[in-house]
């Protein structure tokens, strides 16, 4: 398994899509994998087969499936005369660049990595949902590639409506709702001191100090809120910082991993691999084939 590195569609908009050639025969398309980026999969013709932590799941012409982000998947053609549409992205950078309230797109992101979060959605073609989810991911996809005047105007709003979509029916977390508490606002200094310290050694008493707030209380109100812990959230920004250098710069592993406030190589690289599924070199690698 490895994790891919999603190429974007647009330097503008974080996401990728495509409608893939049509299948002429049974045909594996992907070896399993993952990414940060959640999947979006419409059948619009003959029939697939996904297999997500080693469960094979049918999808018939018309199905939209959702795989969620860092979820080991697989895909394969089963059927002659198969194509399907193709839309990936990190919602959380979507949100960046079509909201104006959002100011913490990395706790955005933790959120939605709970283990409450279902691997994947299916909806039959039947469906009210797949209908509107498919007109969506239909209209990006044509303002994306026709660019016609003030085509980014469109893309924004139809992203917003996808993204209202996916949390209405709660396949998304929105991080000004989590937990239907007041709560949230209490941990905003916390997510503010590390996402502003993460390259140094962070410790709870300088979490503590900073925010003026109980250390056993900070720990329990973090936990309640997020479903995990402050040392969950302080990792998760770092390794994401770390992707970001691997896939963008030449820097070394060695710096990357102490510019991100790793204290050694070997646990940066103990950290990603929990995280992503890779080692910090074999992600480099896939980035970089992802730019080809």
């Amino acid at each position: 398994m490895h994790t891919e590195k999603i190429s974007r569609s647009s330097e503008m908009f974080p996401f990728y899509s495509r409608i893939s050639a049509t299948f002429n025969q049974p045909l594996k398309l992907t070896d399993t994998h993952l990414h940060k980026e959640i999947e979006i999969v419409q059948i619009l013709n003959g029939k697939m087969c996904f297999t997500i932590y080693d469960k094979p799941l049918i999808c018939d012409t018309g199905d939209i499936i959702i795989i969620n982000s860092n979820i080991p998947h697989s895909s394969e053609s089963i059927a002659p005369n198969t194509q399907q549409m193709l839309f990936q992205s990190d919602i959380s950078l979507v949100y960046i660049n079509t909201q104006t309230d959002i100011t913490h797109p990395y706790l955005y992101g933790f959120l939605n990595t709970s283990t409450s979060i279902k691997p994947y959605y299916l909806f039959p073609r039947s469906t009210k949902l797949n209908r509107e989810l498919g007109g969506y991911i239909k209209n990006i996809f044509n303002e994306l590639h026709s660019k016609n005047d003030v085509f980014e105007t469109y893309l924004k709003g139809y992203l917003n409506l996808l993204c209202a979509c996916l949390n209405r029916n709660k396949i998304l977390v929105q991080s000004h709702e989590q937990s239907n508490n007041n709560n949230l606002n209490k941990i905003l200094p916390v997510v503010d001191f590390i996402d502003k310290n993460y390259s140094h050694p962070i410790t709870l008493g300088n979490i503590s100090k900073a925010t003026h707030l109980n250390e056993y209380y900070l720990c329990r109100l973090f936990k309640n809120v997020t479903g995990q812990t402050v040392f969950n959230y302080i990792n998760y920004i770092r390794i994401c910082k770390a992707e970001n250098l691997l896939a963008e710069t030449s820097l070394s592993v060695t710096d990357i991993a102490v510019s991100v406030g790793f204290a050694n190589t070997a646990r940066f690289d103990e950290a990603f691999k929990r995280t992503t599924g890779t080692t910090p070199s074999k992600f480099r690698r896939h980035a970089y084939t992802a730019k080809l």
